[in-house]
């Protein structure tokens, strides 16, 4: 893992990604193929239940890749990705496009990067 599971913000995401209370955990998780009561016990950190309690290691890769299919108001496969410690959180680090839907983010991430540090680059194709 690169980063630190961060419990409460992949939680946050996650209540996030499920969108209108109409529409439920479970309803949720039939749509992208996972569990509710698995997104449920994700969502601990967001209840008064103990510490001890919470999920300690993150989903994997393809589950947060079928969670963020299903997404709702606009949560991303990175967004959940770095929440889970996945992906770094650094903003210096710099992220290499390995599909279209990568590009974009990372021309992006590179333009923030070399802002701060004065530099432009561009991404070549």
């Amino acid at each position: 893992m690169l980063g630190e599971f961060n419990k409460h913000k992949f939680a946050v995401l996650l209540k996030k990604a499920v969108g209108s209370p109409a529409r439920g955990i479970n309803e949720y998780g039939r749509q992208a193929g996972v569990s509710g009561s698995y997104i449920s016990r994700f969502l601990y950190p967001l209840s008064s239940r103990p510490q001890e309690k919470w999920v300690k290691v993150p989903p994997g890769a393809e589950v947060i890749k079928k969670l963020a299919a299903c997404a709702a108001n606009g949560v991303t496969y990175y967004q959940l990705m770095i929440a889970a410690g996945h992906l770094p959180d650094d903003k210096t680090t710099p992220v290499e496009p390995t599909s279209e839907e990568w590009r974009e983010v990372a021309a992006d991430h590179i333009v923030k990067t070399d802002m701060l540090s004065g530099r432009a680059k561009k991404i070549e194709d």
